[in-house]
């Protein structure tokens, strides 16, 4: 008797929208969704937020509402969840005011089209040279605040939070540094090229790159290699 009072509070209309959150798409599980969609580019500029009611189920609920989010191409997950959460106050609010008024109409959800977004593993923080520069920065924007994107040069791990992708290409193995700048260092990918904005070198604090190259320009001059799939 107490599972099923259990279950039947945790069923009504109320406890829905007080305890539901927003995913970017509706048809991805799991509390790391926002990281997996930046990650794999699972979304679209002016993006619905999908808000579903709560059940047994991970994020299986009626869809209850959606809300409209602009997504750029430079927002990172602390950026985006920071975007969420204020979207989901109003979002909120406008549930209770739609389940008052008896104007909130659950649509079901097709278990089918549903998309598990597996918990998040610090060896994905390690960037592959060999992936295209878009694919990378999508990483390191996914990656942005924790577990942030890492790679490596000589015996030193550079941590990255700020990329640029940029129409140049160029014809040497990924990972090279083929320009430096106080704009950033360009590094050649599988396919393109990326210009890195910021780097933290241990036991020290995320700098820009033109700080960065006040005491370390030698380690980041031209020609000089990033390991092309870092961590090894």
């Amino acid at each position: 008797q107490r599972e099923q009072r259990d279950a039947d509070l945790h069923r009504t209309p109320q406890r829905d929208v007080e305890r539901g959150a927003g995913n970017l798409r509706g048809d991805c599980r799991g509390d790391r969704c926002r990281r997996r969609q930046l990650a794999e580019h699972r979304h679209e500029e002016g993006e619905e937020v999908h808000y579903p009611g709560i059940d047994a189920g991970l994020d299986t609920g009626d869809m209850l509402f959606k809300k409209p989010l602009l997504i750029t191409d430079s927002m990172n997950a602390g950026e985006l969840h920071d975007q969420l959460t204020a979207l989901g106050s109003q979002a909120i609010l406008q549930a209770l005011d739609d389940l008052a008024a008896n104007k909130l109409h659950p649509i079901k959800q097709d278990p089918a089209l549903a998309t598990y977004a597996k918990k998040l593993d610090k060896h994905e923080a390690w960037i592959d040279w060999a992936q295209t520069a878009q694919h990378i920065d999508r990483q390191i924007r996914a990656f942005n605040p924790w577990p942030v994107a890492q790679t490596q040069i000589d015996d030193k791990v550079m941590r990255v939070r700020k990329a640029q992708v940029l129409d140049t290409t160029s014809n040497k193995a990924p990972g090279t540094v083929v320009q430096v700048s106080n704009e950033g260092i360009d590094v050649t990918c599988g396919e393109g090229q990326l210009r890195l904005l910021d780097g933290q070198l241990p036991g020290g604090k995320p700098l820009a790159i033109k700080d960065l190259l006040n005491g370390h320009a030698a380690l980041f001059s031209i020609g000089r290699c990033f390991n092309a799939v870092s961590g090894t």
